[in-house]
């Protein structure tokens, strides 16, 4: 990801990203934005007329005695005041409706990016962390974008309406608040710097909260029984308070801007003072035209002052922006090519041929690894931890793609071949139960949305859960919770393996899928798994080897290699590492009878 967090945006930049968020985002919901625009000029010379209107509130009603002017000044205060309000009011409105939509679509593209970006890139970021884009990387983009097409504009038009009148009223006086007027944007630019690099920081510390907040209450019953509450709490502690600290840090810069504003904005009155009220004893300007042109002075440094808060929150979002469009040009790594055709399933053969992969390049998981399993037969693969089997069980799905070698299923490479035909045809199961927060029917059903009530009950029999559904008080329609909490570990785990089932894939893969069931669930699973028609491939990852026992082939993984290839009574019989495995496990027993 991009590291540019003190880097600066030129103007062109800048103009760039919001170009690209008009293009791709805001041009959808162009008629509200254009709609906005006269009310923006609308309010700006109504701003203007406010100011302009002190002159004959002087001149002809307090000095003059114009009984008309007495009754018409005020009145014609009031209905510009009105017209002011209402068209700032709908331009707001219309604006952040616009605004509101472009964040859903800027939202639904991240989204969507990072579901279809491979699982590497989130073994090298995290998952948690990608939750703050959607926090405070669109919240950011959203505020700019709001201040950058509402404000902007009205503030614009309303300095350039003020401007237009100290001009009209006095064209020297209003020179000398013209060649004052740069000096308000020199530090404007140096704290919108500051802010936009503090904006950056905090983006990065949010996805820190987030993962550290995800990470606690995920283990929160390891917290409670090893009684770490304080140790947990000074961690996320250190977390809040680095963003405390970057808020205040944005509050005090932004806050700046007000007393050098303040001094600017004294010295120019000052001015103007002297030389406006010289300009009055000489006769050349009316006491109504001074203050009209005070009135207009105060009224052109309102909007410099809220301009400069704009700039503020530009950059921050400007800097949300760069991490939203960095992300969605990132490439993606899995894709179909241009040549992808259909996967023809045959025998639903397996390959994995001089196959190199590493997550990094200075551990790499696997070198030259090659696998042959046949269709319609059941591998299991073995190894200590970090041997690479949940890797390899991966590259079938292609949740990630080796670095080098090919993955053939029926002699076809898996990347010349569709991504939805080759999910159709996989069922995976992992040692991380994912269930969704919606009924048990749905989660049931998820890959095989048309299934009836027969066949999902004919699938929870397989896997011993018919009773236990049916005295659920919904049944199938029973909400589980989030990620099924409201079911045991092992139920769990055979909902899970259930749901793979319904599918009917004619290749499944089970990565560390018994690793929470005891002995009767383990047992109903392995009944579910003989009952497999030869038509089906099944790729086993398992710790426990009276889970792969009856695989047909048995494949060791060491170091990045297949060791030994077998089935358990050859692999017995070799007396190697295989051998060692069992004898650990099933120590004083006999290994020829496969039992715990």
């Amino acid at each position: 990801m991009s590291n540019s967090s003190s880097k600066r945006f030129t103007l062109k930049q800048s103009l760039g990203m919001f170009g690209r968020l008009w293009k791709c985002y805001a041009k959808s919901y162009r008629i509200q934005i254009f709609a906005a625009i006269p009310c923006a000029m609308l309010a700006g010379a109504a701003g203007a007329l406010q100011a302009y209107l002190f002159q004959p509130a002087i001149d002809r009603v307090l000095i003059a005695g114009d009984p008309v002017a007495l009754w018409v000044v005020p009145l014609a205060f009031l209905l510009v005041s009105i017209a002011r309000g209402l068209s700032a009011y709908a331009q707001t409105v219309l604006i952040s409706y616009a605004a509101d939509r472009m964040v859903v679509g800027l939202q639904q593209d991240i989204f969507a990016k990072l579901l279809r970006l491979d699982m590497a890139f989130f073994h090298q970021y995290g998952e948690s962390p990608q939750v703050g884009r959607f926090l405070t990387d669109v919240r950011f983009v959203r505020g700019a974008t709001v201040k950058f097409f509402t404000s902007l504009p009205k503030e614009v038009l309303t300095a350039l309406g003020m401007l237009g009148l100290l001009i009209y009223h006095s064209p020297v006086l209003s020179l000398v608040v013209v060649m004052m007027i740069p000096l308000f944007f020199y530090p404007v630019i140096w704290v919108g710097s500051k802010m936009r690099y503090i904006a950056r920081r905090t983006q990065d510390e949010t996805g820190r909260m987030i993962s550290v907040l995800d990470q606690s209450f995920g283990a929160l019953r390891q917290i409670k029984i090893a009684g770490r509450y304080d140790d947990e709490a000074e961690r996320a502690a250190k977390i809040f308070g680095k963003m405390q600290k970057l808020m205040v840090k944005m509050v005090c810069y932004e806050e700046l801007l007000t007393p050098m504003n303040e001094v600017l904005r004294a010295i120019c009155f000052g001015f103007s003072v002297v030389f406006g009220g010289y300009l009055v004893q000489q006769g050349d300007m009316t006491i109504g035209a001074f203050m009209s042109f005070m009135v207009a002075l105060v009224g052109i440094f309102t909007p410099i002052r809220v301009l400069s808060k704009i700039n503020s929150i530009v950059q921050a979002g400007l800097a949300g922006m760069e991490r939203t469009f960095d992300l969605l040009d990132r490439p993606e790594k899995i894709f179909d090519s241009l040549e992808a055709l259909p996967l023809r399933l045959n025998h639903g053969a397996i390959a994995f041929r001089d196959v190199d992969f590493a997550y990094n390049q200075e551990t790499p998981i696997f070198s030259g690894l090659t696998i042959e399993i046949p269709g319609g037969s059941c591998c299991a693969l073995v190894g200590l931890s970090g041997a690479g089997k949940s890797t390899l069980l991966s590259m079938l799905p292609r949740f990630i793609d080796p670095t080098r070698g090919q993955v053939l299923i029926d002699g076809q490479d898996i990347r010349a071949v569709t991504l939805e035909s080759l999910h159709h045809s996989i069922a995976y199961i992992s040692q991380e139960v994912e269930l969704f927060d919606l009924s048990l029917r749905e989660n049931l059903c998820y890959a095989y949305p048309r299934a009836n009530d027969a066949e999902i009950m004919a699938v929870l029999q397989q896997v011993g859960l018919s009773s236990f559904v049916a005295g659920l008080p919904k049944g199938l329609d029973t909400m589980i919770g989030e990620n099924g909490v409201r079911l045991s570990g092992g139920q769990r785990q055979r909902v899970a393996f259930a749901r793979a089932l319904m599918k009917r894939a004619p290749i499944v893969l089970m990565d560390e899928a018994t690793s929470a069931l005891d002995s009767e669930s383990e047992q109903h699973i392995q009944r579910a798994i003989a009952q497999f028609d030869r038509a089906t491939t099944v790729m086993i990852v398992a710790h426990r080897l009276s889970t792969v026992q009856h695989a047909d082939i048995i494949c060791v993984l060491n170091q990045g290699r297949v060791v030994e290839q077998g089935d358990h009574q050859d692999l017995l019989a070799q007396g190697g590492v295989y051998a060692r495995f069992c004898l650990q496990q099933w120590a004083g027993q006999s290994l020829e009878q496969g039992t715990l």
